[in-house]
C-alpha cells in the first residue's frame, strides 16, 4: 500500500511537471534557498497553476483550508465551526456569544490518499518522502479549493518535516497565505489562526455561522494516474473515520 501511494504521488508530480513544460511563461527562473528539488522543478519551471493561485490567493472572501490526516483534520476543522474563545468586536479572549469564524469558509481536506503520514518515514528516503508530500497536499488544495487566505497544517508530523518546505514554495511563489501549523500537539490551531487573521484584516465581518465544506483525497483507481479529491456532503465525524494503524 505504501509503495502504491509512492507511486500515485510521483504520477501526479510527473503530471504537474509536465504541464508546465507544455505551457510558456513569463515568470523569471529563481533559486530557492534550501528547497527540495520538487519544489525547485516547480518555482523553476514556473507552473501556470501557480500563476492561477497568485491571481485569485489570499483575498478576505477566500476560504480557511485544513489539511492533514482523516482524523486529525475532521477534528480540527469541528473546532473551527464551533470555538467561542474571542470577543469578535475587539478580540479580547472572552467568550461573546458568537462563533470566533463567523461568517468564514472552513474547508476540511482530508488525506486519505496520503495516510497514514507516519508510514513515510518507514521508507529509505521517509524524511524526503513527507516533506514532498506536504508541498504536494498544499499544492492541491491551493489549486483544487481556489482564493485560499490561510492554509492550516493539521498534522504535526507535517509541520516537522513538510512545513517548510510550504512556505518556501509559497514565498518564491509571491504567494501571500499564512501557514499554521506546530509540531505540539496541544497547540490551538484556532486562537492562532484568529490572531493571524485580526492582525491582517481579513476577516470577512459577516455575522452568520461559519460554512463548512470538506473534501477527501483518494487513491486513483485501477489505471487512474493521478491523486483524485473527492467532495463530501459535510463532515466526516472523526468518530467515524477509519484511520490505518
Amino acid at each position: 500500500m505504501a509503495m502504491m501511494r509512492k507511486n500515485a504521488l510521483l504520477l501526479a508530480s510527473a503530471a504537474l511537471l509536465a504541464a508546465a513544460a507544455c505551457v510558456s511563461c513569463a515568470r523569471k527562473a529563481v533559486t530557492v534557498p534550501d528547497a527540495i528539488p520538487l519544489v525547485q522543478s516547480l518555482i523553476s519551471d514556473s507552473i501556470p497553476m501557480l500563476n492561477r493561485i497568485t491571481s485569485v490567493s489570499g483575498k478576505v472572501h477566500g476560504p480557511v483550508v485544513l489539511v492533514g490526516e482523516p482524523r486529525e483534520c475532521s477534528e480540527v476543522a469541528l473546532q473551527f465551526m464551533e470555538c467561542d474563545l474571542f470577543d469578535n468586536i475587539d478580540a479580547r479572549m472572552e467568550p461573546d456569544g458568537l462563533p470566533d469564524f463567523a461568517g468564514e469558509r472552513i474547508v476540511a481536506l482530508m488525506d486519505f490518499a496520503g495516510s497514514p503520514y507516519a508510514s513515510c518515514l518507514q521508507e529509505s528516503d521517509g524524511t524526503m518522502a513527507l516533506r514532498e508530500l506536504a508541498v504536494r497536499d498544499a499544492l492541491i488544495a491551493l489549486d483544487t479549493l481556489m482564493a485560499c487566505k490561510m492554509l492550516v497544517l493539521t498534522s504535526p508530523l507535517m509541520a516537522e518535516h513538510g512545513a517548510s518546505d510550504v512556505c518556501r514554495l509559497l514565498s518564491a511563489a509571491g504567494l501571500d497565505i499564512p501557514v499554521v501549523c506546530s509540531v505540539d500537539s496541544t497547540f490551538s490551531f484556532t486562537e492562532s489562526a484568529f490572531r493571524t487573521l485580526r492582525k491582517r484584516n481579513a476577516f470577512t465581518h459577516v455575522i452568520s455561522y461559519p460554512r463548512m465544506e470538506s473534501f477527501m483525497t483518494v487513491l486513483p483507481d485501477a489505471g487512474g494516474r493521478d491523486v483524485r479529491v473527492v467532495g463530501c456532503e459535510g463532515l466526516i465525524d472523526s468518530s467515524c473515520v477509519t484511520v490505518k494503524p
